[in-house]
């Protein structure tokens, strides 16, 4: 193959002096923050239009439990409640396990947040508590309760090997043997998530607050 000639004789490339960037390391102002700190910025919550519905969820108070069948999530007071559109039990007829404080067990939309708030108290579960552990040291027993019941709760992760590594560490000046861990990080948005979708025929648009518009488009369309 001939030697690309071109590639060899481009110039070398270096970083400018600090002072003579155009943007690095200079304060550059926001094009969205005057419509912000005004408020003139529209966020999913600003839409309102006329016969939205909203929606509210209920969720599992314990980290770990089981929903035996759909029948041990009574709807019925929360569907006689004005104002209430529909009630949705987001468990099958075998039943659910509950992964984690938070996991979803029904949904409602009604015609206010208030009246949605009102019917998601108002739905009666019949919960099963099951033992868990919050410590990553605890959860790698072997006798530690399973978050999946088909899996364990350690899960091997991708590896790569490369050279000699019995040979570096006996060839190296020091050895330290250490663990680190770190929380999760999340990026902090300036609104809740969440969507306001209008039916247009067999047009859909929607208010999304998100930054992944077309993983949402897609989410939609599937």
């Amino acid at each position: 193959m001939p030697e690309n000639t071109e590639a060899q004789a481009a110039p070398s490339v270096a970083w400018p002096k600090l002072g003579e960037t155009r943007i690095i390391g200079k304060p550059i102002r926001r094009l969205d923050g005057p419509a912000k700190v005004t408020g003139r910025a529209k966020y999913t919550y600003d839409v309102n239009l006329p016969g939205m519905l909203h929606a509210r969820v209920l969720r599992s108070p314990y980290a770990a439990a089981r929903i035996a069948s759909a029948a041990d999530v009574d709807t019925s007071a929360a569907e006689k409640i004005p104002g209430v559109k529909t009630v949705i039990v987001l468990v099958e007829e075998g039943g659910k396990s509950l992964r984690y404080q938070g996991d979803e067990v029904a949904a409602v939309a009604a015609v206010t947040p208030e009246i949605a708030e009102d019917a998601i108290r108002a739905i009666k579960v019949k919960y099963q508590p099951l033992p868990f552990v919050v410590k990553v040291e605890k959860a790698r027993e072997p006798n530690a309760p399973k978050v999946h019941s088909n899996r364990e709760n350690v899960v091997p992760g991708r590896s790569r090997t490369q050279g000699d590594i019995e040979k570096g560490f006996t060839e190296s000046t020091a050895v330290i043997d250490g663990e680190y861990t770190a929380q999760t990080r999340l990026h902090c948005c300036l609104e809740t998530h969440g969507h306001v979708c209008k039916w247009d025929g067999d047009n859909l648009t929607v208010w999304a607050s998100t930054q992944a518009c077309h993983g949402t488009r897609e989410d939609f369309a599937g």
